[in-house]
């Protein structure tokens, strides 16, 4: 099991951040998309693309917090 911290944010100030335990890198790609499908479906027409996904290893997560933090 590799658990990540991917944040997801768009043009405008939209963003979303969440855990997500996967068994193998494989399964990677489908939480990807799982989260892409998830954030699109809750904020609908408010999304401005470009998105930006950031995907980092929970354990390495503490060190690059503070790409993720507000403005």
């Amino acid at each position: 099991m590799a658990t990540y911290i991917m944040h997801i944010s768009d043009a405008g100030r939209t963003d979303s951040q969440m855990s997500v335990e996967v068994d193998a890198q494989t399964s990677l790609a489908q939480a990807v998309q799982t989260a892409l499908e998830d954030f699109t479906a809750q904020h609908g027409n408010d999304v401005e693309f470009p998105l930006f996904l950031d995907i980092h290893p929970a354990e390495e997560f503490a060190s690059r917090a503070w790409m993720h933090e507000a403005p």
